[in-house]
């Protein structure tokens, strides 16, 4: 099965090769990338990786290595990874990225096609290291994750249905943007309890159970302009009649947009998401690691988890809190939870007063509130007809609009 593509890995791809043969590489160098590139279709690696392989040589030939690869010595490649090193603008990642390729590339040209089989690596690149020790490695701070009031605020500030249910849902699958933009109308099944979504991503397909997003989702379902084509993406772009899925350039714009509206100062991109979720899913509890691993599609034996065990660190201080007596032991109130009627059972956002099904009331408070305001503006238009003159234009009004005869019926 062909799953859709939101980040144009085709198009992309197509572009890079293009660059590459219209460049000023030499014609040797030309000849290694695309050689090396037709290997790992024949690996059976993955688009986004060929492209990432083929622009890392593209750039090493063009930037670092001013003679053919295969001509280049030991020395040369250690003033290569010098020049790499000495980058400010490179994140430490970028940096081990080229590491790894060039350990790649080299050991594929001086073993050929049989390389994988061999152990070692060529003495031209054997040197390089390809691991970053664990206190370099760049870290989500506690500071850039989204509160859960924030994620609320964002929500509130989306005008379009779409918009409402794409950042609950993302926030509440926490999943890869890439598997939420895959998403299609078939994706998400109804039960008597919410909606089951099935996700397709890098450790394959799994089916989390939404609760918190479902009233979004089924307010987004219910104007969806393909409802009924179960084949439809999930996320078309608005005002389109035609089936254009949302691509990720559009959702990022969308997150954006939604960001500065909410005025939210942090910096935002669509897989904080997903690095929020898992944080509010650590810290609360909710989930065990083995079950956080099997929801947020991580494999069994991942490490990923203890990325996050720094950003955790609230639980124990608010335990040091507690212990002082500076704050008590209670459940802090959620933001996000869900609303379910007690008439219908219906789950329904957690802004919401009136269930959408029944329009049972479901936030007291707020339903008073509401309707105190009703009673004031009801007395204030009840004042204003009191008047002699409003009266004479809203009879000359109910005539022009011929609704003359219905009041004096209904009167």
């Amino acid at each position: 099965m062909v799953l859709p593509d939101i980040h144009n890995y085709d198009r992309r791809y197509e572009s890079q090769k293009r660059r590459l043969t219209e460049s000023d590489v030499s014609q040797r160098n030309k000849q290694l990338i695309l050689e090396f590139d037709r290997q790992a279709v024949m690996e059976q690696l993955s688009l986004p990786r060929r492209i990432k392989l083929m622009n890392s040589l593209y750039n090493l030939a063009t930037v670092y290595l001013k003679k053919d690869f295969d001509q280049a010595t030991k020395e040369d490649i250690k003033q290569v990874m010098l020049e790499i090193e000495s980058r400010q603008d490179y994140s430490p990642w970028t940096k081990v990225s080229y590491r790894a390729v060039l350990k790649k590339f080299y050991k594929w040209l001086v073993f050929g096609d049989e390389y994988r089989d061999k152990l070692e690596y060529p003495p031209i690149v054997s040197w390089i290291r390809t691991n970053m020790k664990k206190k370099d490695q760049p870290k989500v701070q506690a500071s850039d994750i989204l509160t859960e009031e924030e994620v609320a605020r964002l929500i509130r500030a989306s005008e379009h249905p779409r918009d409402k249910a794409f950042i609950a849902i993302t926030y509440e699958l926490g999943a890869r943007i890439g598997e939420v933009g895959k998403l299609q109308v078939k994706s998400i099944t109804k039960d008597k309890y919410s909606y089951l979504v099935d996700v397709n991503g890098k450790t394959g397909q799994r089916t989390p159970r939404i609760v918190f997003s479902a009233p979004y989702i089924t307010a987004w379902l219910n104007e969806h302009p393909h409802k009924d084509d179960l084949e439809a993406p999930l996320w078309v772009l608005a005002g389109r009649r035609e089936k254009v899925r949302a691509r990720y350039g559009s959702l990022r714009a969308m997150v954006l947009r939604l960001a500065k509206a909410a005025k939210i100062q942090k910096r935002m991109y669509p897989h904080l998401f997903r690095h929020t979720r898992v944080t509010h899913v650590l810290i609360n509890r909710l989930m065990s690691e083995a079950q956080a691993k099997v929801y947020f599609g991580w494999a069994p034996s991942s490490r990923m988890l203890a990325d996050y065990q720094h950003l955790v660190s609230r639980d124990v201080n608010d335990t040091i809190l507690v212990m002082y007596g500076i704050r008590k032991d209670e459940e802090t109130e959620k933001v996000l939870q869900p609303k379910q009627c007690s008439m219908c059972q219906t789950i329904n956002s957690s802004d919401a007063m009136f269930c959408q099904k029944c329009a049972q009331v479901l936030d007291l408070k707020a339903a008073i509130a509401l309707d105190e305001k009703r009673k004031q503006y009801d007395e204030r238009i009840a004042s204003f007809l009191k008047d002699k003159d409003a009266q004479v234009f809203f009879a000359k009004k109910a005539r022009e609009l011929g609704l003359w005869e219905k009041l004096k019926q209904t009167a």
